[in-house]
This record gives structure tokens, C-alpha cells and sequence, in this order.
């Protein structure tokens, strides 16, 4: 049987631990062999002032470093701009064709999900795996009524986290200790 494969994306601006708290949600649904967590390196759809991507993925590297089975890859920093979520699925295919891979979103991306860049493509080589996400229902958007058996909902008690909240004030906001020192020392969103 292939290996399931979890892809959990994101820009991770800083990573806080409700994303900790989601990707601890994907491990433990028992539908994934491993989870890799993917920093968007040029992202498609948000405009204005990012972090460098390479301060996103160190501090990725901290905020999950002790969860088993997760891996922080940089795949989306090799791949021209912008990062288009069917990119990186087709290249990571390439790569590892043994593998089975599954995208991890909150029900925010998913009820975004039909508006994503070529979405039904990425349907035919990936399913979805889904958290709740505050403020979003838990249901299958109609867009998506017809895709309904590739996609999966995970048990998980959603907490009210955002990452722009914590570029705001990041000393007072819920992150893990080694990403708030990388802040610190590196003077990020200061």
C-alpha cells in the first residue's frame, strides 16, 4: 500500500500553536502516514508585506521540530512564482510517484477551495483532509458536492489563533518559545 502523505500549507506568518494544534489534529486522524508542513514560498493570493521565506521556514522548523512523523519541507522555494497549490503537488508526484499524497486544510480553504488555481485538477491527484476552522461550517460547499468521497473531515476542537495577531504583538501572542526567540533575535515584525 502507498504511503499516505499529508501536505499541510500554509505561509506560516509566524507559525502559532493553533497551527501546532491542526497539524497535531492530521497525525492523529490515523488517515496519514506522515504529515510534511509546506511554507508557501510566493503566494498566489495574499497581497502586501510577507515575511522572507526563509525566516517562515526556520521558524516552521521550530514550531513543529518535536511532532513525530512531520517533516518541514522547502519544495515551494525550488518552484517558480507564484505557488500554485497544482505546482507543487505535480513536482512532490515527480519526486516520490509511490507515495499517495492528501492535502490538509481548515474548512476556511475549503470553502474557498473552488476559486484555487486549476482546484479540480489538484482533486485528481490528491484528496482533501479537512479541520474545523472557527467561523466556518463543517459541511461540503456545493462547488464541491460532486468530490464529496475525496473529501475526509478530521476530529478537531478548533482554537481561535492568527497569525496576524501575532506579527502584531508577538510577545503576547500564543507561539511556540523557539519561534518567538527567532523573532526576537532576528527583529521580525518589529
Amino acid at each position: 500500500m502507498a504511503e499516505r502523505i499529508g501536505l499541510f500549507g500554509g505561509l506560516f506568518d509566524p507559525p502559532h500553536n493553533g497551527h501546532r494544534h491542526i497539524a497535531m489534529s492530521f497525525l492523529a486522524s490515523g488517515y496519514l502516514d506522515r504529515l510534511w508542513v509546506v511554507p508557501t514560498a510566493w503566494p498566489a493570493h495574499k497581497i502586501g508585506r510577507r515575511t522572507d521565506f526563509n525566516h517562515r521556514y526556520a521558524m516552521c522548523g521550530f514550531a513543529f521540530a518535536d511532532l513525530p512523523q512531520l517533516q518541514v519541507i522547502d519544495i515551494e522555494s525550488e518552484l517558480p512564482a507564484p505557488s500554485f497549490t497544482i505546482h507543487t503537488l505535480l513536482t512532490l508526484r515527480a519526486r516520490h510517484p509511490e507515495a499517495q499524497f492528501v492535502l490538509c486544510m481548515g474548512t476556511d480553504q475549503l470553502h474557498a477551495f473552488h476559486i484555487w488555481h486549476r482546484w479540480s485538477d489538484i482533486l485528481k491527484v490528491a484528496d482533501l483532509l479537512v479541520v474545523e476552522r472557527i467561523g466556518f461550517p463543517t459541511d461540503i460547499p456545493t462547488a464541491l458536492k460532486r468530490y464529496a468521497d475525496s473529501i475526509t473531515f478530521v476530529r478537531h476542537s478548533p482554537t481561535d489563533h492568527a497569525s496576524m495577531l501575532a506579527r502584531l504583538a508577538p510577545d503576547q501572542a500564543d507561539l511556540p518559545e523557539k519561534v518567538k526567540r527567532y523573532i526576537q533575535l532576528n527583529r521580525l515584525y518589529g
